[in-house]
This record gives C-alpha cells, sequence and structure tokens, in this order.
C-alpha cells in the first residue's frame, strides 16, 4: 500500500511549477525563517520550523512575496513538496494500520487503505506544500498509539499536530477524551 501510495503522489510533483492554494505563504514564511527574518503568523509554527530545515542550505534570497500562479523562481519548493509526498504516503500506511487493529481484517485494512490511497484530495495535499499532511499524519499516529495503549506516546504525537494547526486540537480532545473515558473509577 505505501509503494502504491508513493506511485500516486510522486510523479511530476513539480507540476504546476506555479503556486497553488497558500503555498505562497509558507514559501515566504519557510525562506523568511530559514534566513531568521521575523514575520508574524496566527498559526503554531512546526510546519514552518520543518519547512525552512528542509529549504536550509539553499541558495535563497527573500526579495519578494509569493502570490497564487506565479513561478516559484530559484525557491526549492520540489524538496518540501516530497516531503509531502512521503507524509502522504505514510499517512495511508497509518489508516492501514488502525483500521486493521479496529476491523481485525487485513482485507478490510487493505480496502480503507486503498480509499486512502487513492482519495483525490489527499492526494492533491499530498503533492502540494501545505501543513495538512503533516497534521494529518501525526494526528493519525497518535490515534493509532492510542488504540495500542501508547497513551502518553499518543499525547505527545497529538500535541505536535496541535503545533501544526489550531485544528490538531481536535486530536488532542479527542484523545484525552478517549483516555479519561478509559481510565476506571
Amino acid at each position: 500500500i505505501f509503494a502504491l501510495a508513493l506511485l500516486l503522489r510522486v510523479p511530476f510533483l513539480a507540476y504546476p511549477p506555479s503556486i497553488v492554494f497558500d503555498e505562497g505563504l509558507y514559501a515566504t514564511f519557510a525562506e523568511e525563517t530559514a534566513l531568521g527574518q521575523p514575520f508574524f503568523d496566527i498559526h503554531p509554527p512546526l510546519a514552518k520550523l520543518i519547512f525552512a530545515q528542509i529549504i536550509a542550505g539553499s541558495h535563497i534570497t527573500f526579495d519578494h512575496l509569493y502570490e497564487v500562479g506565479s513561478s516559484f523562481g530559484d525557491f526549492p519548493f520540489y524538496r518540501i513538496r516530497l516531503f509531502n509526498a512521503f507524509l502522504g504516503a505514510l499517512l495511508v500506511v497509518i489508516v492501514f494500520l488502525i483500521a486493521r487493529r479496529i476491523y481485525q481484517s487485513v482485507p478490510d485494512a487493505i480496502l480503507v487503505g486503498l480509499f486512502i490511497a487513492f482519495d483525490n484530495a489527499l492526494i492533491t495535499y499530498s503533492r502540494i506544500m501545505l501543513p495538512d499532511m503533516l497534521l494529518l499524519v501525526l494526528g493519525f499516529a497518535g490515534v493509532l498509539l492510542l488504540l495500542e495503549n501508547y497513551f502518553l506516546i499518543s499525547m505527545i504525537l497529538f500535541g505536535l499536530a496541535m503545533s501544526v494547526k489550531w485544528t490538531g486540537l481536535g486530536f488532542f480532545l479527542s484523545g484525552l477524551l478517549s483516555c479519561l473515558l478509559q481510565t476506571p473509577s
């Protein structure tokens, strides 16, 4: 399933060679972070820090803001898109393992994994430079570990998901609720 997911996500990662959705914001934030430029953003910083680390050492010169439809210029967007493609394929495996744990059936888990592998929205988000794949991988890895009764590690992963985007709070709160409901009185 991992190989199939990679095959669906990795080819033609450089297409489109222009900025789509909010990639311009994340390119700007990654570049500013890598260059030590101060900026303000309402979202938590984990994804921007990781993106900045991925492009660290590249020849980047912050001299413009990136806008939808414009070229990336010399910004190394391919590296971050490749990172997200790997995360998207990893998400397929994580959801497969969750389904296997829930259904106790490999064929059912494979079917669920295939649904995730072929989902158009997840393929799209795996192929562009946005933090959503990091959020989903951390959140669902936390769910998997919660199902395996690794409460502390799952809470750490939920906290990391929350440090990508505030919507990761949903994973954290649902995991916390699950832990409270499983605690004997």
